[in-house]
């Protein structure tokens, strides 16, 4: 039978409450947490002597109780488990020369301990090769000091002290590392609460956004078709189209090119933003002749931001642009281009796509009017007969040739 274990003391101590600080955010448990790094009250380790030999357990149990230390004592290694499970003791004292005290059960008793909050230090003979090999052995199986059995007077206390210090910051340090997995935790709980209210806030402000440019694309259509409803004159349509094209862009260079009899472009309207004043007749003459031609069959509106597009779509006449960024659209009614539309500037002042589909409304809406004009004056035939005004045998002597005339 295995003998009970028995106390150092003659009144068993009472047991030490292991509590954990609640872990949280207000002031008052900040103020727990200030103390908690302070370090709690210094107190007397509790001791767990693991030995059977009697004159070595009496002289500990006395040297112990002179330093007002309590604890127990268990008689085997296996008694020593269900100690160390209660979570009662700081310190473990295990005699090596315990009968079964071995490799395993050092390494098994230091593990015990090490889970319960306490430090295992192991009591070996010291002396000799037979010491050394005890103290490496306990040492390797996971002891976290040795002292010999019969130390030099006070050493057994200020190991047994230092023991004790070592298994409370132990304990200090786990309580901290709860208390920052609670709040990682909690800190990770309200970081998805965040990403769930931007993902939603994010979902809200691009279905404004799509409404605010429908309503745009609403008030666009409406103001522009009913400025140019009444507009019977090419030359006033032009200039009322070239306005609110600027009250959209804001400061821009702006070309309308007009189709000849000849099968090319002329200029029929232009607003000059930041072009030299002595070579932007032969700029836009340039692109009159060359780029607006390139545009005749777009279907929509081209958007050239960047200056690789414009080398790939206009090749060497690009460089007329160079530094600009460019929308240009063919302005279609019936499948018969009636007019190039043109914006460029610098492209450090990029034209937005909400602005890009306003001009593509404008853009529409100014090639059904321009349609209207040319019928109501009968200025506009196919291109084979450009400049008729519907008898071929009359010629285009009349005056009525050129839509840029």
């Amino acid at each position: 039978m295995t003998p009970p274990s028995s106390d150092l003391t003659p009144h068993p101590p009472h047991p030490r409450p292991r509590q954990i600080a609640k872990v949280g955010i207000d002031a008052h448990e900040r103020h727990a947490d200030a103390g908690a790094e302070d370090g709690p009250e210094q107190r007397a380790p509790r001791v767990l002597l693991v030995s059977a030999d009697r004159s070595l357990t009496a002289r500990v149990r006395r040297e112990l109780l002179n330093a007002d230390i309590h604890g127990r004592i268990a008689p085997n290694s296996a008694r020593a488990r269900r100690d160390i499970a209660t979570g009662l003791f700081d310190v473990v004292l295990l005699d090596l020369e315990l009968s079964d005290a071995d490799r395993a059960v050092v390494t098994d008793l230091a593990r015990a301990a090490g889970s319960a909050g306490a430090s295992l230090v192991a009591l070996g003979s010291g002396a000799g090769k037979t010491g050394q090999n005890q103290a490496v052995s306990a040492v390797r199986g996971g002891a976290a000091d040795f002292i010999e059995r019969s130390p030099e007077d006070g050493e057994l206390l200020r190991r047994v002290r230092a023991a004790g210090e070592r298994a409370a910051a132990a304990a200090r340090q786990r309580e901290r590392i709860v208390k920052l997995k609670r709040l990682c935790r909690r800190l990770n709980s309200a970081r998805a609460q965040v990403v769930r209210q931007v993902e939603s806030l994010s979902v809200d402000l691009l279905q404004a956004y799509q409404e605010l440019a429908d309503m745009n694309q609403v008030t666009t259509t409406t103001e522009f078709k009913g400025l140019i409803r009444n507009e019977l004159d090419i030359e006033s349509l032009l200039r009322t189209t070239l306005e609110y094209v600027l009250a959209r862009t804001g400061p821009t260079n702006a070309a309308i090119f007009l189709p000849t009899t000849s099968g090319d472009y002329s200029l029929g309207a232009y607003v000059n933003y930041d072009c030299p004043k002595d070579t932007v007749d032969i700029l836009l003459d340039h692109l009159a002749n060359v780029v607006a031609p390139r545009f005749e069959d777009l279907d929509g509106l081209l958007h050239l931001p960047e200056q690789e597009g414009l080398d790939r779509y206009i090749g060497d006449d690009a460089q007329w642009l160079e530094g600009s960024g460019v929308a240009a659209m063919a302005c279609r009614h019936e499948g018969e281009t009636l007019a190039i539309f043109m914006l460029f500037r610098d492209r450090r002042n990029a034209y937005t796509p909400n602005l890009l589909e306003q001009v593509k409304t404008i853009g529409e809406l100014f090639a059904s009017q321009l349609a209207r004009v040319i019928h109501i004056h009968h200025r506009h035939l196919p291109k084979d007969k450009w400049g008729m005004l519907g008898d071929p045998d009359r010629g285009a002597d009349d005056g009525y040739g050129d839509l840029a005339a």
